[in-house]
């Protein structure tokens, strides 16, 4: 039960949902087989055919059903951005298309603009990236290399590896967010097939990682969302080990988690991307078959906000398509959502703006087509 699919097995799929070479590729907990089910696409083996078909995919517009997103333009200079003297508001690094890659780029809410750095981490997909103060902290991820526990801070334009005493675990797929000055990390998946799944707490205040031990904890999981809500971080929804999808909504204060019941909540998913806007907690997406071996088919394009009591749906004119494992982040007062991956489509370029209330895509050219990058407001 490997996320990290074949070759053989996505060059299948590709067959059997598309002949003519439209886009393929789902986003599965498993490496798909005979039976038609699509590979996971989370390891660096999810195939150059699966970046390949993105490409080749068929042009529409934004839809909530089966249509496929609008095509990216190729990579530019970000030129536009310069000459336009907005300030970069998000910087995403990282993820896997063809493969993993390790370029660093930031956002200013019309444009992408690539940043060359002397120094960085290596290609990589699956880790988190949190802001803490004055810089940007990553952690983790799955690459060339296997899966990585290293930590790393971004200031301004520049990577430095930062050297803690103490570290998690390696791990994919952790949750993060930002809470009174620290960096809290929950969970994740240390062997990248779902079976050593992670149920520890982590916070991290710059120079020091510290592991908690609270009286009591989310049940351990992978692919959760999480976002910093008023004075505590939100955590809803994830993988269990073995695959399948949980639910639950639970906060954290800095000390103690606590489990919520709300009324009404999302269905159960794995791999949604999340964001906070006007203080509320954004849920985008994911896989309501949780991250599992189900071809894409459980990929929602459902937006939820949650006000730290309450959950509720939100219907918009139009919505990016459905997709999982995509990266998301708060800048200034919207969200911005990038990539993914969706079935019939493969890995995702589009990128999209979320107020609280509509959508709205960006016709920016950018980062190539990919699936769990790792993206972050800047300060």
């Amino acid at each position: 039960m490997s996320r990290r699919s074949s070759a053989a097995g996505l060059a299948a799929i590709l067959a059997a949902v598309c002949p003519f070479a439209c886009g393929g590729g789902g986003s599965t907990h498993d490496t798909g087989g005979s039976d038609g089910a699509a590979p996971d696409g989370r390891g660096p083996e999810a195939g150059p055919e699966a970046g390949d078909a993105a490409t080749d995919a068929p042009v529409d517009g934004p839809s909530s059903s089966s249509d496929a997103p609008p095509e990216a333009p190729a990579a530019d200079s970000g030129d536009d951005a310069t000459e336009a003297g907005k300030p970069p508001l998000v910087v995403l690094f990282g993820g896997q298309g063809t493969d993993v890659v390790g370029d660093t780029w930031t956002f200013d809410g019309a444009s992408w603009t690539p940043v060359s750095t002397a120094a960085a981490p290596t290609a990589r997909a699956d880790g988190v990236l949190g802001l803490l103060g004055s810089s940007n902290v990553l952690f983790g991820g799955f690459g060339h290399g296997g899966i990585t526990s290293d930590t790393w801070s971004f200031a301004g334009s520049t990577w430095s590896q930062v050297s803690p005493g103490a570290s998690p675990s390696a791990r994919t797929a952790s949750a993060v967010a930002t809470l009174a000055g620290r960096i809290v990390l929950f969970g994740g998946d240390a062997d990248d097939i779902g079976a050593d799944v992670l149920g520890d707490t982590w916070t991290f205040d710059g120079t020091t990682w510290t592991k908690l031990s609270p009286a009591a904890s989310p049940s351990p999981r992978f692919g959760a969302t999480m976002a910093t809500v008023g004075s505590s971080v939100v955590l809803f929804g994830g993988s269990p080990p073995g695959g399948g999808a949980l639910g639950d909504t639970w906060t954290f204060d800095g000390t103690s988690w606590t489990k919520l019941t709300p009324a009404t909540s999302p269905s159960p998913r794995g791999g949604a991307s999340c964001a906070t806007v006007g203080g509320r907690m954004i849920v985008f997406g994911g896989d309501t078959n949780g991250m599992s071996d189900d071809g894409g088919v459980g990929y929602v394009d459902e937006t939820w906000a949650f006000d730290g009591t309450t959950w509720t749906p939100i219907t918009t004119a139009v919505t990016p398509p459905g997709r999982a494992y995509a990266a998301m982040a708060p800048a200034g007062a919207v969200a911005v959502l990038f990539g993914g991956l969706r079935i019939g489509v493969g890995p995702l370029a589009d990128t999209w703006t979320f107020d609280g209330t509509t959508w709205t895509e960006v016709s920016a050219s950018g980062p190539s087509a990919r699936d769990l990058p790792m993206m972050a407001p800047l300060p």
